[in-house]
């Protein structure tokens, strides 16, 4: 860990373009529909905050992206590392879980990465993060939250009558508000009195365009980036995604040409409530500066080699069952099934673990902290983080790595959509976790934030 409370912070911003060649494969909504992209639609971005506060450091990088492996992630910290001298728990590589980007981690059937994209990914991320560090300048902090209503679901509810023609009208809103974020979270910092950048954080799956899109761009975090932007020359925006498990946006899932237009659409309203933030935002003290990595070891459920030997003999039988040339999505999940479970039952036959350890990091900027996890973080474990650090502990997932969803206990039982806690552990190429994996995500973010604000002995 590191520390410090005496001292003017000192912050600064970077940022680099990681937008892919035209022809890459896009992430999500598979199986296997081999969605390729066609065009740009707007530019990826990696952008990054560095935060120095006397002996107290770290440095977030944000990348439009779905996720990113772990080695991916190793990669960068190793870079920025070299570059800077900073050490590996002062670095926090993020992805905003966009899924109109490439296809960039390790899954079965939800999108192939590119490995020439792959291999200039890392590079290309670090140099965000230590152009961020070498434009640190004293700065002031200030804090904002900005209400967002009738933007965002949770998914997990049935659908209580939203309709996309209902989403696009503005004429429903989240029944249960309490089940998605009452606002966005802005943090604006300035060198000498002008904005130099900011931070906004906010909970929900970017997926306005979806299967039947296949342009790149942000989604609605990275279009909104880009329109403040411009209307705030020279400053550098970083977005940092929430718990968006369980949320989805109000309009996802419609044909392309209106999903276009939702999404100018959705994005502006995101644009308009950080502009809001930026211009609102209360001066906040920064006391302190923190930053603690962990690494979580979730247990997995219960499991039965033979059955799970049994079930990709069923699957592989089924992927036979007709011509190669032919596709349907029983096929296409069967092939899922059977290419997962065939290399989890390589891996347990060589005496390795089947379940993937996942990163906890905690990030403190006086009294705003970040507490990052490598999964997709159901938002009742958020609820329940604040509810003991409070609301100004940001829960951010995909940070340090993507290894699926970190669902809360009533997603493993029926009548729930098997997708979070069954069925994408298949796509991540690993075994369900078992059902209390939110104790373990709470008691070890609990812990992470108490080494980033207690003071040092």
């Amino acid at each position: 860990m590191s520390t410090v409370d005496a001292g003017t912070p000192r912050i600064g911003f970077g940022r680099t373009d990681i937008t892919p060649p035209v022809g890459v494969e896009l992430a999500g909504f598979g199986p296997y529909l081999r969605r390729r992209s066609t065009r740009v639609h707007g530019r990826l971005h990696a952008g990054a905050i560095a935060v120095e506060h006397g002996g107290g450091r770290w440095v977030l990088v944000s990348c439009d992206l779905l996720g990113l492996g772990r080695w991916i992630v190793d990669d960068v910290v190793a870079r920025v590392g070299a570059a800077t001298g900073w050490q590996p728990h002062e670095v926090a590589v993020h992805a905003t879980h966009n899924h109109s980007g490439p296809a960039t981690v390790e899954n079965v059937g939800w999108g192939e990465p590119d490995p020439l994209y792959l291999a200039q990914l890392p590079a290309l991320i670090a140099e965000a993060a230590v152009a961020a560090v070498a434009a640190r300048a004293p700065a002031t902090v200030a804090h904002a939250e900005v209400p967002l209503p009738g933007f965002a679901h949770n998914r997990m509810r049935e659908r209580r009558g939203l309709t996309n023609a209902h989403a696009l009208a503005g004429t429903w809103q989240e029944p249960e508000p309490e089940l998605v974020d009452r606002g966005v979270h802005v943090l604006r910092v300035d060198h000498g009195g002008h904005l130099a950048g900011f931070l906004a954080s906010y909970s929900c799956h970017p997926v306005i365009c979806c299967e039947q899109t296949d342009a790149v761009h942000g989604d609605f975090p990275g279009e909104a980036l880009r329109l403040v932007e411009q209307t705030r020359p020279g400053a550098v925006g970083v977005f940092a995604q929430g718990a968006l498990g369980d949320v989805n946006p109000l309009y996802a899932h419609g044909p392309a040409e209106e999903s276009y237009a939702a999404l100018a659409l959705f994005a502006g309203r995101f644009a308009g409530a950080i502009s809001t933030g930026l211009d609102s935002a209360a001066a906040v003290p920064v006391e302190g500066v923190a930053a603690h990595r962990a690494t979580l070891h979730p247990a997995l459920g219960p499991f039965d080699v033979d059955e799970l030997r049994r079930r990709r003999d069923r699957a592989l039988a089924t992927v036979a069952a007709t011509p190669a040339d032919t596709t349907s999505r029983e096929k296409a999940m069967a092939g899922v099934v059977a290419n997962s479970l065939g290399a989890t039952l390589a891996r347990l036959e060589r005496g390795e673990d089947a379940g993937p350890p996942v990163l906890v990091q905690a990030l403190r900027l006086g009294p705003v902290s970040l507490l990052g996890f490598g999964l997709e973080v159901f938002h009742g474990i958020k609820r329940r983080l604040q509810q003991q650090l409070g609301d100004r502990c940001l829960v951010l997932s995909t940070t340090g790595g993507w290894s699926g969803y970190a669902p809360t206990p009533d997603a493993y039982r029926p009548p729930a959509d098997p997708y979070p806690a069954y069925e994408v552990p298949l796509i991540a190429c690993r075994l369900p976790f078992h059902d209390r994996i939110a104790d373990d995500l709470v008691a070890a973010g609990v812990a992470a934030h108490a080494h980033v604000t207690s003071p040092r002995p």
